[in-house]
């Protein structure tokens, strides 16, 4: 599937949705989530070889495989954080959302503290300071 056959399958199901929503909105609901997993695992069997060419251009670069692990989870978690947001902002629950989003970023800093603490770490000894 390419690019616009995707863009006309996301607009046939908000139609669908939109038109399903007076009538029976959980159906509208289902559609809606529905098309959004066929579009992500379209985006994500895309994006695949990205992952690998990134993959191996950090290999080449002998770049430990933690560091790019630790990007490809941070991508992973705003993509799942914006994800939910935009479910619950689209159900009405903006309030909701903006925390998912919040814990969204919190999690990503989480994830990154050894990128930081090894970033100290590094400064610490061109400063001639022992850690």
């Amino acid at each position: 599937m390419n690019l616009l056959s995707m863009a006309g399958f996301a607009v046939i199901a908000c139609l669908l949705a939109l038109a399903l929503k007076s009538y029976k909105p959980e159906y509208s609901m289902l559609i809606s989530l529905a098309a959004v997993a066929v579009i992500l695992g379209y985006i994500l069997t895309q994006a695949m070889p990205l992952f690998n060419y990134l993959n191996g251009l950090f290999g080449q670069a002998h770049i430990a495989p933690q560091y790019p692990a630790i990007l490809l989870k941070s991508l992973g978690l705003c993509f799942v954080s914006q994800f939910a947001g935009d479910i619950c902002r689209d159900a009405g629950y903006s309030t909701i959302a903006s925390k998912i989003e919040l814990s969204g970023k919190i999690a990503v800093l989480l994830l990154a503290m050894p990128l930081f603490s090894g970033l100290v770490e590094v400064v610490l000894k061109l400063l001639g300071v022992n850690p």
